[in-house]
C-alpha cells in the first residue's frame, strides 16, 4: 500500500509540476490522473494526497478576509 501511495504522489506531483496543470485542484487531478490509467483512485484519497504534499489549486475570484477589518 506504502508504495502505491508514494507512486500516486509521485504523479500527483508530476501534474502539479506541469506548465498548465499547476493550477488544478483534487477534481482536475483526478480526472487527469484516471486519463493516465489510475482507475481505483477516489477524490478523497487524491485530496489527502495533496494536502500530504502541500499542493493546492488555485483558487479564482476573491480571496476570502474579514470584512469588518476592511470597513475600518
Amino acid at each position: 500500500m506504502r508504495a502505491r501511495h508514494e507512486a500516486l504522489a509521485r504523479d500527483v506531483m508530476t501534474i502539479h509540476a506541469h506548465r498548465f496543470m499547476a493550477v488544478y485542484g483534487y477534481r482536475k487531478t483526478l480526472i487527469q490522473l484516471r486519463r493516465q490509467g489510475w482507475v481505483g483512485v477516489g477524490r478523497d484519497q487524491v485530496l489527502g494526497v495533496m494536502r500530504s504534499l502541500g499542493v493546492q489549486g488555485v483558487r479564482r475570484g476573491r480571496t476570502p478576509g474579514d470584512h469588518a477589518a476592511r470597513e475600518k
